[in-house]
């Protein structure tokens, strides 16, 4: 079993992203309530493993404001993983942004650590042991 510790940061427009993470077997790991601005998630999974996190309650017509005047995002519903933590050691941040594919429900695909969209987030544990995904996870 690896302890894993995640700050995530969320963004509220009219309530917040829902988010619920399961382990490769579907297995419910945690569904937190975020508030506005940091939040601390814990708890264990097993490896190997493929993480995902479930998106859903964003509303793309009214859970973004947009700046009429100059286009800018004013408030936006959204996730950003700010830290990575695995058996008590940090991720590089600069890793930790690539580490999590984001799959829209619209079937696009993106690569980030900010999630701005309904969707399932996957993140690939195929490691042995916390140390070979530290190892793996060097920048």
């Amino acid at each position: 079993m690896m302890d894993v510790k995640i700050i995530l940061e969320a963004g509220e427009c009219n309530g917040f992203l829902d988010v619920c993470i399961l382990d490769q077997h579907k297995n419910v790991l945690l569904k937190p309530q975020l508030n506005l601005g940091k939040n601390e998630i814990n708890f264990r999974c097993e490896l190997p493993n493929r993480l995902n996190f479930i998106l859903s309650n964003k509303n793309n017509r009214r859970d973004t404001v947009v700046d009429p005047l100059h286009g800018g995002v004013v408030r936006d519903k959204y996730i950003k993983v700010i830290d990575f933590y695995v058996d008590h050691k940090p991720l590089d941040r600069n890793r930790t942004k690539q580490m999590f594919t984001l799959f829209t429900e619209n079937n696009g695909t993106i690569q980030s650590a900010y999630w701005g969209f309904n969707g399932n987030v996957e993140l690939m544990m195929p490691y042995k042991s916390s140390f070979e995904f530290h190892l793996s996870n060097l920048v």
